[in-house]
């Protein structure tokens, strides 16, 4: 079987990254409403879309926000995850990589 290539999204595919999302998102969400994410609940919420996630969370808390501000938060907390986190690969990443020759 031949391939022209794959497409697949990096994160949490290739990508360690869901710690750093939480730490992102629990200082925003801190900051914003006083709120503090629970990491094992947000853990096993991985792959939720963010429009769900977010306003899901801050509702157990009688949070409402409107669809502007959860744009303002979702850019806030990409800013902080590129300013401050350094993602890894995982284990065999690269060789998966290098075999299909990406």
């Amino acid at each position: 079987m031949n391939f022209n290539g794959f497409f697949f999204d990096l994160d949490g595919t290739l990508i360690n990254s869901m710690d750093y999302h939480y730490n992102s998102w629990n200082k925003i969400l801190y900051n914003e409403f006083n709120y503090s994410l629970n990491k094992e609940k947000f853990m096993i919420t991985e792959g939720t879309k963010l429009n769900f996630l977010i306003s899901d969370f801050l509702s157990e808390k009688n949070i409402k926000i409107s669809k502007k501000k959860l744009i303002d938060l979702i850019e806030m907390k990409d800013e902080d995850y590129r300013n401050n986190n350094k993602a890894s690969f995982y284990p065999n990443s690269i060789k998966f990589i290098k075999f299909f020759k990406i």
